[in-house]
């Protein structure tokens, strides 16, 4: 009796930790998509500017954010530009483009 109560309260306990992840996951994804698209507003953009704003986690180094956000413009839709969050400062920071670079901050 104690071992089958012992594996249940084991079994929700990596099911509480697995459900606390993944809605933690998708929290954060949801955060760095409304910052970016703060900062894109902040910048002078408009919402008709922004095609498509997609958020996701990449595994990085130290000192960037593991969730970025790609962006795609309405004037530029086959390029995409990458944003991340600062871990020091907090800031939203443009890390990268694919295309001609006709939305390319300067840094």
């Amino acid at each position: 009796m104690k071992m089958s109560r012992r594996l249940v309260i084991l079994v929700a306990v990596i099911l509480l930790s697995v459900t606390i992840y993944f809605v933690n996951k998708a929290a954060q994804i949801i955060k760095i998509e409304e910052q970016v698209h703060a900062h894109l507003l902040e910048e002078g953009y408009t919402e008709s500017d922004i095609y498509k704003l997609e958020g996701y986690r990449n595994y990085t180094g130290s000192g960037v954010s593991p969730y970025h956000a790609i962006v795609y413009f309405t004037d530029e839709p086959k390029a995409d530009y990458n944003y991340t969050r600062d871990v020091g400062t907090g800031e939203i920071n443009q890390s990268s483009w694919y295309g001609d670079g006709k939305h390319k901050e300067k840094q």
